[in-house]
């Protein structure tokens, strides 16, 4: 199976919608999709799409392109209480991250490796970051772990039973809850629309690799791709194996800039959603 995970097109976050160059990107990438799609490489078999408005706007097109009708999954909504000051009680007029705030997914990437190593100097793992990384608080661990819970249940509904040593077993599913459609094939590809936080926090996961790192080490621009392979090289077990991270190969062909300006992004306004310092 491919799991496509698709960040949101450029958003206007005040109206949690797409802003006239998001509703381009997303046109630009449902046809690169539905082109795929039209030559089974692959065959996407379901969209699923976070609640919020501009994940489902992004879908909207790519579900139109495909002739399905998106699915929505509460849990791949966007963390936004994922704060650097997680406090919320002591700046209650502070925003939110995806509304202008700064999110742990932003802290710089200087301040996290000058204080993610351990007194030998080796880099965190999942467990030794929690107490290493300034910010990290309880809350934000158990968050995660409930964020790992929903993936669970979510890849098992598709076959795939994750082990506790990040190993997925194949299972015999009989779909979704309250879902008529028949189970998936082993081949096919599923599309989830979600957020540029989630998105890297969920990748950290599926691919076994420590959050705090992983947060400042890549970057989803607005309506990319990350394509996750769940490598099968025997009949009992599959890993997932990130084959492509934030293409934006669609926007190059519709003759669209790969990123637009954010006006959320402070001071300047001049760098695309999510990048906190220089573009070039």
């Amino acid at each position: 199976m491919r799991l496509i995970i698709v960040r949101h097109a450029d958003p206007d976050y005040a109206t949690d919608s797409l802003t006239a160059h998001g509703e381009r990107q997303a046109a630009a990438l449902a046809r690169r999709l539905a082109a795929a799609h039209t030559q089974r490489r692959p065959f996407i078999a379901r969209v699923y799409t976070s609640p919020m408005g501009r994940a489902r706007q992004t879908a909207k097109h790519i579900a139109d392109a495909l002739d399905l009708t998106p699915i929505v999954e509460t849990w791949t909504q966007e963390l936004v209480t994922w704060r650097a000051d997680a406090d919320r009680e002591r700046n209650k007029n502070t925003p939110l991250a995806g509304q202008g705030g700064r999110a742990l997914w932003d802290m710089p990437a200087a301040f996290v490796r000058a204080h993610c190593r351990d007194q030998n100097g080796s880099l965190p793992n999942h467990t030794s970051q929690w107490r290493l990384v300034p910010g990290l608080v309880q809350k934000v661990e158990n968050d995660f772990e409930a964020l790992i819970a929903h993936s669970d249940a979510f890849l098992a509904r598709h076959g795939f039973a994750r082990e506790s040593n990040g190993v997925y077993r194949l299972i015999t599913t009989a779909g979704a809850p309250d879902d008529e459609q028949e189970p998936l094939p082993r081949d096919a590809a599923i599309v989830v629309v979600c957020h540029g936080g989630f998105g890297l926090t969920w990748l950290a996961h599926l691919l076994e690799l420590p959050l705090v790192l992983f947060w400042n080490a890549f970057w989803l621009a607005p309506s990319s791709i990350t394509t996750v392979l769940f490598e099968t090289r025997d009949e009992r077990y599959a890993v997932p194996r990130c084959l492509a991270l934030g293409d934006v190969a669609h926007l190059h062909v519709a003759g669209l800039p790969e990123a637009v300006p954010s006006r959320y992004e402070k001071p300047h306004g001049d760098r695309p959603s999510g990048l906190k310092a220089n573009w070039y």
